[in-house]
């Protein structure tokens, strides 16, 4: 896979998650895709590559992935949700695609819609690996239980946002700090006006400068979104000194909402 023909942006699918499998089938009906080898297909716009939990080898020249995944809860509450990974409390954050996650996130909306599906479309905060990566990455998940991940509306949905995520709209560049493990301010802002968050820290990430500095920098942002009653209190101490050091704007999520709460 060495032809600089082969598309930059990859799909991974991982061969012992039955709701990666449900998504592939769904991508391969989709999305024009062609094997070029076993476990390997091509379109115009994208690699679509099955791995298996030992080992995820991406091509040279790889500029962009996402992942179709499984999301567990003990909820077990029917979701499709939006993420980059990251270990926050680590201080490991790869790169981040805002655009490529609100497309996603959007295209999830409009799939619920029609496909009058019971699942909530949810953002996640930053979370679980990998933390060092070289080029932005980012999950699209069926949740949150088994009969939910193999469930085939589930599975077209997820797909379509992929594909749909492969060539995303221009956005606003913004992180997210504060709020809980699902952020429904943040996935409000992102229907509502033209934001797109990249890594979000929620109200249990470390609060450092350091670490707000750096999911800025990933996340390709010059702009700070705020959960301010959702956020402990040195995380907007942090975000507004880091404002007036460093010229980064922060603004209250709730601002942002066209109906305020």
């Amino acid at each position: 896979m060495k032809d600089s023909s082969i598309p930059k942006k990859v799909i991974l699918a991982s061969k012992s998650d039955p709701a990666a499998q449900n998504i592939k089938r769904h991508l391969l009906r989709l999305g024009n895709f062609i094997e070029i080898e076993k476990g390997v297909y091509t379109s115009q716009k994208a690699l679509l590559i099955e791995t298996s939990p030992q080992s995820v080898s991406l091509p040279s020249g790889t500029d962009e992935v996402i992942v179709a995944s499984r999301h567990a809860s003990q909820s077990g509450r029917p979701s499709l949700t939006v993420h980059v990974p990251g270990l926050p409390e680590k201080s490991l954050l790869p790169p981040a695609s805002p655009s490529t996650v609100r497309a996603a996130l959007l295209e999830l909306r409009n799939q619920v819609a029609r496909l009058n599906l019971p699942h909530q479309v949810s953002l996640e905060a930053t979370h679980h690996e990998p933390g060092d990566f070289a080029v932005p990455i980012t999950f699209v998940e069926i949740g949150s239980e088994e009969k939910e991940w193999v469930n085939e509306n589930a599975g077209e949905a997820v797909a379509r946002a992929i594909l749909s995520a492969l060539d995303p709209h221009p956005c606003k560049f913004a992180i997210g700090v504060g709020g809980p493990h699902y952020s429904p301010l943040y996935t409000r802002i992102s229907f509502e006006s033209n934001i797109g968050f990249g890594h979000i820290l929620s109200k249990h990430a470390p609060a450092n400068v350091e670490l707000i500095r750096l999911a800025l920098e990933k996340s390709s942002s010059r702009m700070i979104v705020l959960d301010w009653k959702g956020a402990t209190r040195e995380q907007r101490e942090i975000c507004l000194e880091i404002s007036e050091n460093f010229g980064i704007e922060v603004v209250k999520a709730g601002s942002l909402l066209v109906k305020k709460l």
